[in-house]
Formats: structure tokens, C-alpha cells, sequence
């Protein structure tokens, strides 16, 4: 159980009002909300082992949701693994040309059953889960700038001016959305 604060160490609802508006936990409640008024199943703080503690670690929203294909029950399940972070000021994420070419749409990894699905131009015949979805058109997986690095920013101790800076709840959450998905 938690010690009681005395009373002159109690935080007042404006400040308790306050602190909850700088977390992220209404914003988990509104993105959780959004996604289940669009027929996601949305389960909130789900576990992982940490990749280097192998403590268990909480992150913020998994989400799924089926997409019918046809009449024949086939369904692709669309996955949404979320970190949310409240930051009062905004994250730059500095990015450059990619150095390698395109990638042909059979190496962006996809994983699931079926990995072929009828051809709905082609009776009898079958077409690669990529371009059923038709992949090229959407996914940037293979083409444009890349993320090489991000910022956050803060004002230094006494002045005005602002400083680029790696702070470590935004690190923390980048890297948490891998270690998830290695899980």
C-alpha cells in the first residue's frame, strides 16, 4: 500500500488535472475509443518481455480487426501496435534518400494465411496476398525518404533558446515498438 502524503504534500485537482493532460493516458483513451468506433477489438496495456531486461514491460494499445475477402470466409486481419506519448512540444525525425532501390512487392514481409488468394480478374487462378492488396499503391516500404534519426526539443535552463535533444521517454518508446513485434 502506498504511504499517505501528509496533507501539505497532496496535490490539488487542478495540478492532478493537469499532470493527466501532460501524460499520455487520455490520449491511449481517445485513440482506443477512435479504433473501437471503427471495429477494431482493442485491448489496452499489453505485456512484453523486454528484449534487454527480459522484465515485463507494458505498451499502450494492440489492436486488431478482419477484412472479409469474399463470401468464401477468407479474412485479413489487420494488427496495430500502438505506443502513445504526449509531448508538449513537437518530435522531428530527420530523414534522407534511401540508398537502395524500390523494393519489388514481394519483400515487403507479410505473414498470415492465405498467401495466395483468388484472382478476381481470373477464374481458376490466384494472385500473391501483395498485389490483391494492391501494395504498390499505398505502401512505402520501398520508396521515398527514410527516418534516420529524431528530435525532440526543449528550452535551455534559463534562456529562450531552444535545443535539439534525444529525450529518453520518446527513445524509450521508439524502441518499445520493435521489441514488441520481435515478441
Amino acid at each position: 500500500m502506498l504511504p499517505v502524503p501528509p496533507e501539505a504534500d497532496k496535490p490539488t485537482r487542478r495540478e492532478l488535472r493537469e499532470a493527466l493532460k501532460r501524460s499520455g493516458y487520455l490520449l491511449e483513451s481517445r485513440v482506443d475509443a477512435a479504433l473501437r468506433e471503427r471495429g477494431y477489438g482493442v485491448y489496452a496495456n499489453p505485456s512484453y518481455p523486454d528484449s534487454l531486461t527480459g522484465k515485463l514491460r507494458e505498451y499502450d494499445i494492440f489492436a486488431l480487426k478482419g477484412h472479409p475477402l469474399s463470401d468464401s470466409g477468407d479474412i485479413i486481419w489487420t494488427y496495430l501496435i500502438i505506443e502513445c506519448v504526449n509531448t508538449p512540444v513537437p518530435i522531428a525525425f530527420v530523414g534522407r534518400d534511401r540508398t537502395y532501390g524500390v523494393l519489388p512487392p514481394r519483400d515487403v514481409i507479410t505473414a498470415g494465411i492465405p498467401v495466395v488468394v483468388p484472382d478476381p480478374e481470373e477464374t481458376n487462378s490466384t494472385i500473391s496476398l501483395q498485389d490483391y492488396l494492391g501494395l504498390p499503391k499505398y505502401h512505402h516500404f520501398g520508396r521515398g525518404r527514410v527516418a534516420t534519426q529524431f528530435a525532440s526539443f526543449q528550452q535551455k535552463k534559463g534562456t529562450t533558446t531552444w535545443m535539439a535533444f534525444h529525450d529518453e521517454q520518446h527513445f524509450d518508446a521508439l524502441r518499445k515498438l520493435p521489441d514488441v513485434l520481435r515478441h
